[in-house]
């Protein structure tokens, strides 16, 4: 797929974290993080790791437009250096409620249907159409939402000697969820856990995708962590959205759990339907997606969903992936109890394919 790409789009094309870059916000809300080299009436020259791109300044936010001029009235260092720029502070330790998306996963439509399971799923108009006509609507406006929003959980361990785990939390409803609950099994395992905000059932799947992802990206530039040991998991609605986002960008992750929801899959027969739309079984036979292992933790007693699981499982152990469902007696409609987790998370992390490079692209 083909998709046309302007300037001011290509010039904010995320490339590695820079460790004392600003952040610079267009006039859309993306946001890249680079140094200020220099500037004139109309372009502002930035640093990203070793290439220099030309912003025009029309296409970036009114406060950046400010420091611009700050700079260029004697604020900072002209004629081609490097302004010079504070240190990213410390990263904080605990329960963060609510922290700016600075780092993007992808930037444009185009990246973000590179793939051949991405790429599928953006030329589907069912994974782009929202529930509530309020929310984002089509695959580039999905993509590329403004004001994103995450919450984050750091062990108190940390201290940025050692790479640390990361399980992504999708939640079905408007906010961030981190379960209270679960603090203790990241601080015993080692494991930084994130949510991103806005990524309910209403809103549509390939916004849910992209809020998620850009919250990764987000910790990723912030905390020192491991990508063989990070994972993707929800509840109800957010754990179809895990497994979709396993299954769209499986190179990011190691597996998935979904909470009390079964997602419906390809066809074993090498149909396509269910939660993954068009891709079809044949797309789960290679690469980390036949890799990752995917969990599913379902109580007894969840009315909403545990029977679906039963008419789904040979469908799942049907495919060529490491599937496993875990049933927790009298458990109702809710994320999985502490002792589920833990063991499902150690489950994960026992995958002897984790390290070991992917067979293909997504």
């Amino acid at each position: 797929m083909k998709r046309k790409v302007g300037i001011a789009t290509l010039t904010f094309i995320l490339l590695a974290p820079f460790s004392e870059a600003r952040s610079w916000t267009d006039v859309e809300g993306r946001v890249i993080e680079a140094d200020y080299v220099s500037s004139d009436e109309e372009n502002v020259i930035i640093l990203k790791g070793e290439k220099e791109f030309t912003l025009p300044l029309e296409r970036l936010s009114e406060a950046d437009r400010t420091w611009v001029k700050e700079q260029s009235e004697g604020g900072g260092e002209m004629d081609g250096d490097k302004a010079a720029e504070p240190k990213k502070e410390a990263a904080k330790n605990g329960l963060i409620d609510e922290l700016p998306v600075t780092v993007l996963f992808r930037t444009s439509p185009e990246e973000w249907a590179a793939g051949k399971a991405a790429e599928k799923c953006s030329e589907d108009e069912h994974f782009s159409k929202p529930l509530n006509t309020n929310f984002a609507n089509g695959f580039d406006a999905c993509v590329s939402a403004p004001d994103q929003r995450c919450m984050v959980y750091v062990p108190e361990g940390y201290d940025g000697s050692e790479a640390y785990g990361v399980y992504l939390h999708i939640n079905p409803g408007g906010n961030a969820s981190i379960p209270s609950e679960y603090h203790p099994i990241f601080d015993e395992r080692k494991i930084i856990a994130v949510s991103a905000f806005s990524t309910s059932n209403m809103h549509a799947h390939w916004e849910r995708v992209a809020r998620s992802m850009n919250a990764l990206a987000t910790v990723r530039s912030k905390w020192k962590t491991d990508p063989n040991r990070t994972f993707v998991g929800g509840f109800s609605g957010g754990g179809h959205m895990a497994f979709l986002t396993q299954a769209l960008f499986s190179n990011e992750f190691r597996g998935a759990i979904s909470h009390a929801a079964q997602s419906y899959p390809p066809g074993p027969d090498g149909g396509t339907g269910g939660h993954f739309g068009p891709m079809s079984a044949d797309d789960f036979s290679d690469g980390r997606r036949a890799q990752n292992y995917w969990l599913i933790i379902i109580g007894t007693d969840d009315k909403r969903n545990y029977a679906e699981t039963q008419k789904t499982a040979e469908d799942w152990e049907a495919l060529p992936v490491e599937y496993r469902c875990d049933e927790v007696e009298g458990h109702g409609h809710k994320v999985a109890p502490v002792d589920a987790f833990a063991k499902g998370l150690e489950w994960l992390e026992s995958n002897p394919e984790n390290a070991k490079k992917s067979k293909r692209k997504d």
